[in-house]
């Protein structure tokens, strides 16, 4: 896999995201308790972070090569099941659902 990283774009407009959801919860941030700080830091991580798991794991899959894997046991090429199945990961900052190109 040769893949790049995420673009200057991707990273201009994940940057403003994160810019954007601290100057919406800043006030309250100097204003509330260490765990009002925390709680607060755990919520903008997940609507800032999400994103950001799913650009890198978009940047993965675009550089990933056509050929199909090839099995390890008898070294042929495994083929595609249910390609349109739907997955849903959990994550550290929240759920993804993957899909195919």
């Amino acid at each position: 896999m040769d893949c790049t990283g995420l673009s200057e774009t991707i990273i201009a407009e994940l940057g403003a995201v994160f810019s954007g959801e601290l100057r919406r919860v800043g006030r309250a941030l100097v204003t509330s308790d260490l765990d009002g700080i925390e709680q607060q830091l755990q919520d903008l991580s997940r609507r800032v972070l999400g994103p950001v798991v799913e650009q890198a794991v978009a940047a993965i899959a675009a550089a990933e090569s056509s050929a199909p894997p090839v099995c390890a046991g008898c070294q042929q090429p495994m083929r595609l099941m249910e390609p349109a199945r739907k997955r849903e990961l959990q994550g550290l900052v929240g759920e993804y659902t993957p899909r195919r190109a």
